[in-house]
């Protein structure tokens, strides 16, 4: 199923048009799902990239789960424009979905991508309710970029921190084929490493505090995680599993799910692809999990 989306002209005046309506109006409606774009995060309204998509099961009875989803593109690339199917995937499966910009690299750098991402994070933490969520089933997940950036504030508890909340408040966190769990590792793959300098810089105080893995440590409550990583990519299995390790040594639930001969691009199609073994662990999840009492 492929929807229209408003046309550009009239995006530029939408975010503040949103601000006031979303709650109220559904701006496109096909196949019992309502799609709300371009809702912005920031009540500043400091940059259109501080936006988000919200794909809503209708109509709906009950509190549903939901899933935040920050996209790809090492940092500098990428827009929740290319989440369409993703959006209308689940959805169509009962779960609300949000897709969310941030802004990106060269024109910012650490912390600001992660900064976006928390407000994000934070805003639907805030409005799961009247969005028709679940607060105790609140999932987040990410691709690529996106899934060290979900892993991030989900460890770091400074970021939800600076809005009173915890990442505690997360059900669940799905990385999906990352390989910059450890931004600073010696054997940093290559082709990789050029979008880490151009969006964290080379200072190794900088690249180890925006380290995913160094950030667990005992003694803090982490969200349980599903890590899937494609059988591909050595260095991300690699990663992921150092990650799992370190998150089940120091008391975090964490699975680690190695998807056999799918490509990091097919990882990203997979998630909205029926019977994937991406998409299949991710709703296999989300449906197992019993909302926490």
């Amino acid at each position: 199923m492929s929807l229209m989306r408003p046309n550009p002209h009239y995006r530029r005046i939408l975010p503040l048009l949103l601000l006031f309506t979303f709650f109220v109006t559904t701006e496109i409606s096909a196949a019992d799902i309502a799609i709300r774009y371009d809702i912005p995060y920031n009540v500043d309204l400091t940059d259109p990239l501080q936006q988000l998509d919200i794909y809503t099961p209708t109509p709906h009875k009950g509190r549903l789960p939901l899933l935040i989803h920050l996209h790809g593109g090492g940092w500098r690339m990428g827009d929740k424009k290319s989440l369409d199917e993703h959006g209308i995937f689940y959805a169509e499966r009962g779960i609300i979905f949000v897709a969310v910009n941030y802004r990106l690299s060269p024109e910012v750098t650490h912390p600001t991508h992660v900064g976006d991402c928390t407000t994000a994070v934070a805003w639907v933490l805030r409005h799961v309710i009247k969005l028709g969520g679940d607060p105790q089933r609140v999932y987040l997940s990410g691709h690529s970029a996106g899934a060290h950036l979900a892993a991030l504030l989900a460890t770091d508890p400074r970021y939800l921190g600076r809005y009173d909340l915890s990442p505690a408040r997360l059900r669940g966190v799905i990385p999906v084929d990352s390989a910059a769990f450890d931004l600073a590792a010696e054997n940093q793959d290559w082709s990789i490493r050029r979008y880490i300098t151009s969006a964290f810089g080379e200072e190794i105080t900088t690249l180890r505090a925006a380290s995913p893995l160094i950030q667990v440590i005992r003694h803090r409550a982490y969200p349980p995680f599903l890590i899937l990583v494609s059988s591909l990519r050595e260095n991300a299995v690699a990663q992921s599993q150092l990650f799992t390790a370190r998150l089940s040594m120091n008391g975090g639930i964490a699975v680690c799910n190695v998807i056999n001969d799918l490509s990091h691009s097919a990882m990203n199609i997979g998630m909205a692809e029926e019977e994937s073994p991406v998409s299949t662990a991710i709703l296999g999840w989300i449906n197992a999990s019993a909302p926490l009492q």
